[in-house]
């Protein structure tokens, strides 16, 4: 769908949706958007499956994405390195299964 930068003025477009006989550039920002960060335990034990000693554990031992101290008493992960450790383990798996075939 065509957006309206505010910036420049300039109509923004998705890569398929480029009228005929355009080129296509990539908006060198949309790759640093901000992460979102998650403060939430419950999120994180549902979302990688661990209880905060075993992430604890993981994080002294640099296997688990270290925690972004927010204030004194208020600590969150970036979402997006805790999905991909996430993704990292499932891969790992897929690999162990494909190489116990072997």
């Amino acid at each position: 769908m065509q957006q309206l930068d505010t910036a420049t003025h300039h109509a923004v477009f998705s890569e398929a949706e480029v009228p005929r006989g355009h080129k296509f550039i990539r908006d060198p920002k949309a790759d640093q958007q901000a992460d979102r960060l998650i403060r939430d335990t419950a999120e994180l034990d549902r979302i990688t499956g661990t209880k905060k000693s075993l992430r604890y554990e993981l994080m002294r031992r640099g296997e688990f994405p270290q925690s972004v101290k927010i204030t004194p008493r208020c600590v969150a992960w970036s979402e997006r390195q805790v999905l991909q450790w996430v993704q990292d383990r499932i891969n790992a798996a897929a690999l162990a299964a494909k190489v116990g075939q072997a």
